[in-house]
């Protein structure tokens, strides 16, 4: 389905470029329809503009060699992003919102996202393993990875011990089952698929086109914080302060995360390391939010 420039890269056969250009009239539609009848600007001028950047990332395929660097070569970077995970998570507190809201919100991103995801899969023939999901590089970010989900962890006990419904958390069979179909639906699923899209397809892409690896990971950190965003925007109850601290916290937290991520995969070149550490981000986030309700 796909054919070899001059330089020997993937492009795009007529029928990709036809059912790409397809899927993004049809996403650009669904966006005006749900902004005309939910009112929701935030959505729809993030759909509009999701698939005009995937024109532009996904033309042609990259180069994708062996990585010997890394740009986290320093063992005191490491610590430095392993303390910033902690501290994120003891001293940043996020005010309630309506989960119910967000998981509608985020089931509507990630059904958008499926169509590249399937694109790539079954359109561009791509092998599973050439698409991130490989164990050959994972080494190179272990001890990273383990720290920085060992921080998650530590902060998250701390947070929830100090919480002061912890006991009636703790204690309760309904809210145990809750969370197991929240922590599937907002932290398995929209890890995976946005893991997929955002270091798998869209890093590597923006890096080859700016020429810049550091450039790639920064325009897709600010695309992801920018996700998270929106999707803070439509769930969060508003309250007398308005949306300005939601949007701050919701901006302290994913720029820091996206940025993880992304040199995590620029280090290891496999996406189970940055699905494990955005798993259990969610989760822990899902949780937390969850025991402060009860």
């Amino acid at each position: 389905m796909t054919e070899l420039n001059d330089e020997g890269y993937r492009t795009l056969s007529e029928l990709d470029k036809l059912i790409l250009q397809a899927s993004t009239v049809i996403i650009t539609c669904l966006s005006v329809l749900y902004f005309v009848y939910f009112n929701d600007l935030f959505i729809a001028i993030y759909g509009i503009g999701s698939f005009l950047l995937a024109i532009f990332i996904i033309g042609e395929d990259p180069p994708s060699p062996i990585r010997k660097d890394s740009v986290i070569e320093d063992p005191l970077v490491e610590s430095a992003i392993v303390l910033l995970v902690f501290l994120d998570w003891t001293l940043l507190v996020a005010p309630s919102f309506n989960l119910a809201n967000i998981a509608i919100v985020t089931g509507s991103l990630i059904f958008a996202f499926a169509i590249p995801l399937l694109f790539m899969v079954v359109f561009r023939e791509n092998k599973i393993s050439s698409l991130g999901f490989n164990l050959s590089d994972i080494e190179k970010s272990s001890p990273l990875t383990v720290s920085i989900l060992v921080s998650l962890i530590i902060g998250f006990i701390i947070r929830l011990l100090l919480g002061q419904n912890s006991l009636e958390f703790f204690g309760s069979q309904d809210i145990h089952r809750e969370l197991l179909s929240g922590i599937i639906t907002m932290a398995v699923i929209p890890a995976l698929i946005e893991e997929f899209i955002f270091r798998g397809i869209m890093q590597d892409r923006l890096s080859y086109r700016m020429r810049s690896r550091v450039g790639g990971i920064v325009t897709t950190t600010m695309v992801f914080a920018a996700l998270h965003l929106f999707t803070v925007a439509s769930g969060f109850e508003l309250y007398q302060g308005g949306l300005a601290y939601p949007l701050l916290h919701a901006l302290l937290t994913r720029l820091p995360l996206g940025l993880i991520l992304g040199m995590i995969w620029d280090k290891s070149r496999s996406l189970i390391p940055v699905f494990l550490i955005h798993f259990t981000n969610n989760a822990v986030y899902l949780i937390l939010q969850t025991a402060a309700t009860v």
